[in-house]
């Protein structure tokens, strides 16, 4: 694309008045693009908490640590705030699971964010893999949250290759909270995954989240994991 239909583009999508790069932009027609491009990779989704541990028997899920180097998943997944209501996923323990590619993309995005994004913080991670009674529980408190029942609509977090880390620069736990340049500097990183066709990344408002799609290409393309290493001499595996 040209400078100026780049240009036209920017200012029909308001991209020009917006932080975000417009690659981390969503919108119905993505998702529904993404959930398009999930089926033809026959990713299957699951209907429930058992067909994650089915899964995760045949190796088509691995389990997620709650604290590894460069990353935590929150403590409250699972947990959510309805109102004055407190609801909690009852079969909150299963979903700890991703995709091995995915797994092993946000393993790499952790060691690169702590050893040369952020001196060596972590970021914190929202949410892995969902069921479809996890989804609709999550519609009370997560805005972002897909909500169609059509499959077009899909939440990518029913395939298990999705995953969320919290955007916030500000901090609810007591753990240090990303800083405004790391979240620029992850902005442009998976903004430049993004157009490479690695990953599909779209910055959410509404809780502030990075939602992160992986497609198996990451695993397969040489090319993926060394435009996330880039340059990075602390990452095992560069060159």
């Amino acid at each position: 694309m040209n400078a100026l239909l780049f240009a036209l583009f920017m200012a029909a999508t308001g991209c020009d008045k917006d932080p975000r790069p417009c690659e981390l932009t969503g919108s119905r027609a993505r998702l529904a693009a993404e959930n398009k491009k999930a089926d033809r990779l026959n990713l299957s989704r699951v209907a429930h908490a058992d067909q994650i541990l089915s899964f995760a028997n045949k190796g088509l899920l691995v389990r997620v640590e709650r604290t590894a180097p460069g990353y935590y998943v929150d403590k409250w997944i699972g947990v959510l705030s309805c109102g004055k209501r407190e609801k909690i996923y009852p079969r909150r323990d299963d979903i700890f699971h991703l995709r091995p590619w995915t797994k092993e993309f946000l393993d790499t995005l952790a060691q690169v964010f702590t050893n040369d994004l952020s001196a060596g913080s972590s970021f914190k991670v929202t949410s892995l893999i969902r069921t479809p009674v996890y989804q609709k529980m999550l519609k009370c408190g997560n805005r972002s949250a897909a909500r169609s029942t059509r499959h077009s609509n899909q939440s990518l977090h029913f395939t298990g290759a999705a995953f969320d880390i919290s955007a916030l620069t500000w901090s609810k736990d007591g753990k240090p909270p990303m800083t405004v340049e790391q979240r620029n500097s992850l902005r442009a990183l998976l903004a430049r995954l993004d157009r490479a066709g690695c990953i599909e990344a779209v910055e959410e408002r509404n809780p502030p989240n990075f939602h992160i799609t992986v497609w198996p290409e990451f695993s397969k393309n040489p090319k993926c994991k060394q435009l996330l290493i880039g340059d990075s001499p602390t990452v095992a595996g560069t060159p």
